[in-house]
């Protein structure tokens, strides 16, 4: 995948990004530049070699799932059954 940076467009290299505090711009959650992860710390390493640690933030609530009505995929389905099969104008 690292060999594809540089050399594809980025529109056909998919990839989740942080963007890392301190001016430590967007690093790419790849192998090689997680370097260490805990329940609520991460340390990334960007492209030039800048370590940075990203924390989780000490009044975190974890997401729950029986408490959102529209969570994944199914839900969406759901939704759109219950709307007759139409979703943002279009029909089947």
């Amino acid at each position: 995948m690292e060999s594809l940076l540089g050399h594809t467009s980025g529109f056909a290299v998919p990839s989740y990004v942080v963007d890392a505090p301190g001016g430590g711009g967007k690093i790419r959650l790849m192998p090689n530049y997680l370097l260490s992860s805990t329940t609520h710390r991460v340390v990334l390493r960007n492209f030039e070699g800048l370590i940075t640690t990203y924390e989780e933030p000490l009044d975190y609530q974890p997401h729950d799932p029986a408490q959102c009505a529209f969570v994944g995929i199914r839900a969406l389905r759901r939704a759109r059954r219950a709307s007759g099969g139409c979703w943002k104008g279009r029909h089947r």
